[in-house]
């Protein structure tokens, strides 16, 4: 066997041309691997911003249903039979005695 010139640089190229390829496998590895890690860290921002509006939200529903509460609680007390009772005697009104209602002896109201 004949070794020549041309088979030898052949090799060669070949070898540089592999590891040049490498090498930009390296790179695109390497920027995929930022990119990949600036997206996660995008994503973690973002869903620790959704969180704290979370519970922003959720502090102010628990505020708001205590004040409904307090709300309710004032309304059903102005409501209640003894408060009424005594308003309406500072407005000096004076009671009804018996009441006489009007009935029909026929449940017809209208005729044609």
């Amino acid at each position: 066997m004949i070794k020549t010139k041309k088979g030898k640089n052949s090799f060669c190229k070949n070898k540089i041309n592999r590891k040049f390829n490498i090498k930009i496998f390296n790179n695109i590895l390497l920027i995929l691997i930022i990119l990949l890690g600036v997206y996660y860290i995008i994503g973690i921002n973002d869903l620790s911003i959704k969180g704290f509006q979370l519970l922003e939200t959720k502090k102010i529903m628990n505020e708001l249903n205590d004040e409904n509460s307090d709300l309710e609680a004032t309304t059903m007390s102005l409501q209640s039979y003894n408060n009424l009772n005594s308003r309406v005697k500072d407005l000096s009104m004076i009671p009804a005695g018996n009441i006489d209602y009007l009935s029909s002896k026929n449940d017809i109201v209208a005729k044609k």
